[in-house]
């Protein structure tokens, strides 16, 4: 959060040095422009960022319900430990999907796949 805040008072303060150092209008429209797209930038990767992190936080609980599930099953310990190991595997694989994905609508896609694949081990 610290640096996406960062990130963005950077781009306004170059904006408005920009604006400020313009000696025609054309040059403070073009400014004020490429300002604005370097916020929308920078809210835009907040944005992947919160995505990210709302489906990292489903894939946890997803493991977690799972492994309380399998044991409270009642199943021998070697089948419980098979099991789990499946859910963690199954687990670290969507993390590391939706940690590499580079658009929301890939991280959405990315947790419900994963949620789905440690769901259907219980």
């Amino acid at each position: 959060k610290h640096d996406l805040v960062a990130a963005v008072d950077e781009a306004v303060n170059t904006a408005k040095n920009q604006i400020a150092q313009a000696t025609s209008p054309d040059e403070v429209t073009e400014a004020t422009q490429t300002g604005e797209a370097n916020i929308a930038a920078v809210s835009d990767d907040a944005k992947l960022q919160a995505a990210k992190n709302d489906g990292i936080a489903k894939l946890d609980e997803a493991k977690n319900t799972t492994i309380a599930q399998i044991t409270e099953s009642g199943l021998s310990a070697d089948r419980q430990n098979a099991l789990i190991n499946a859910v963690n595997e199954a687990h670290d694989t969507a993390v590391d999907k939706v940690t590499a994905d580079t658009t929301i609508a890939q991280a959405n896609q990315d947790t419900t796949d994963g949620v789905n694949a440690i769901n259907s081990i219980a």
